[in-house]
């Protein structure tokens, strides 16, 4: 946490980077490839870094213009959805008056940045069911219980959820993306694991995933006879930008860039855990791209090709520091 006190008092403003790096061997030949096997920045927060610290430097050069506070804020364990918490309970929130995230964004064509208030990125959560069956011989399956048939039969479900329980405008995703069980091709499986996650845009359909994937889970697995449990772990919640914050900070955009950096992406489904950060105070997530085929900076994120257009990197600092300086005044 870096702490920059302004000629003038006033309010308290928030700049967030993530630190944190994937656990991916890097395919790039690049002057700054990792120095580290098997583990590369392969979601571009080097780059976030690189922009948070030009901001940095920039507002220091500026002091006596700040009326107020800046706190810089690098987060460590982003990926795996604990680092933002880990911030709050140190206190790193406390007093933070607005917020401003910065993402590199390979599928945005560089050098243009999307920043629009509402739902930016899903909820991320697991989803852990354990069915319980009745092992036997496979000629005789009257004997057991199927544990494998009836984890089928939750799998396919499991999508009546979002088709048939939640309102067809509100995007919801249900998906099983591991399946563990039986120890023979001749025996019946007595247990299954299944593993997958929930994605929205919602808080309050991410409230009700929990009981209602439980209801069918259970009653599911009962109509063969079956046993099952879920497991429901939070993860992440939607990330949705403030619509103050997010227009402050794209006429900060439009003061230094005008209309020719102004881009626009899709909401994704993927998760942030920046959105605990915005749970704490109103905050926006700008997203800035590195998408250029001459540079191979469109390698999708954590794909092992992963690699930014550094020319960009002014751009994420700029918007940090004159969006600071706009919302403090």
């Amino acid at each position: 946490l870096g702490l920059l006190s302004g000629g003038r008092t006033g309010k308290t403003v928030a700049l967030r980077s993530d630190m944190d790096a994937l656990a991916i061997a890097e395919a790039n030949d690049i002057p700054y490839k990792s120095k580290n096997p098997g583990v590369m920045h392969a979601c571009g927060h080097d780059g976030h870094t690189a922009m948070l610290l030009g901001a940095a430097k920039i507002l220091s050069q500026m002091r006596n213009d700040i009326s107020g506070t800046v706190k810089f804020i690098f987060q460590p364990a982003e990926e795996i959805g604990l680092g933002a918490l880990r911030l709050i309970d140190s206190g790193v929130m406390e007093g933070v008056d607005a917020l401003l995230g910065v993402h590199l964004w390979p599928d945005l064509p560089s050098g243009k940045v999307s920043l629009v208030p509402g739902p930016r990125m899903a909820s991320a959560d697991k989803i852990k069911i354990t069915v319980r069956g009745k092992s036997g011989h496979g000629s005789m399956p009257h004997q057991g219980i199927d544990a494998i048939l009836a984890a089928s039969a939750i799998i396919m479900n499991l999508q009546s959820i979002s088709s048939r329980e939640i309102s067809p405008l509100e995007p919801a995703v249900i998906t099983i993306g591991k399946v563990i069980g039986g120890t023979s091709w001749n025996i019946t499986c007595d247990e299954v694991t299944l593993e997958g996650t929930t994605r929205c845009f919602s808080h309050e359909v991410r409230k009700s995933f929990p009981s209602v994937i439980e209801r069918v889970v259970k009653n599911t697995a009962a109509s063969f006879r079956a046993q099952a449990e879920l497991d429901y772990i939070p993860i992440v919640a939607p990330l949705i930008n403030d619509a103050f914050v997010a227009q402050t900070a794209a006429a900060s955009l439009q003061k230094l860039f005008g209309n020719s950096v102004v881009g626009e992406i899709e909401k994704v489904m993927g998760g942030e855990d920046f959105s605990f950060l915005c749970e704490k105070s109103p905050g926006a997530m700008a997203f800035v791209g590195t998408g250029n085929p001459e540079k191979k900076s469109d390698y999708p994120l954590h794909n092992d090709k992963f690699n930014i257009d550094e020319d960009v990197l002014p751009i994420g600092s700029a918007l940090y520091a004159q969006f600071a300086l706009d919302f403090l005044k």
